[in-house]
């Protein structure tokens, strides 16, 4: 029965940094799952964690921290190349 598939699922795709999908190949063959299955359990989490701030109206809090995290982040990247700059003239 391979590449049958229950009636109440729908194929999902999205595209990912190669570096990314060797971390979840890696993590699939560690837990001995397929990469798809992997990642269908990984999104289950993440919605359910998802409805879970958003129930406790948490939600809008922990996506303003996402996005602090993102732009600290770029922000440092963005400080090092200045400070090799720097050390290179």
């Amino acid at each position: 029965m391979a590449g049958k598939h229950p009636e109440n699922q729908k194929p999902l795709t999205c595209w990912a940094d190669k570096e990314f999908v060797v971390r979840i190949d890696k993590l699939s063959e560690k837990a001995g799952l397929t990469r798809s299955k992997l990642v269908q359990n990984l999104l289950e989490v993440a919605v359910d964690e998802m409805e879970l701030m958003q129930s406790l109206g948490i939600l809008s809090t922990a996506i303003v921290f996402r996005d602090l995290k993102e732009t600290i982040k770029k922000w440092s990247e963005k400080e090092s190349k200045k400070m090799v700059k720097a050390h290179l003239v």
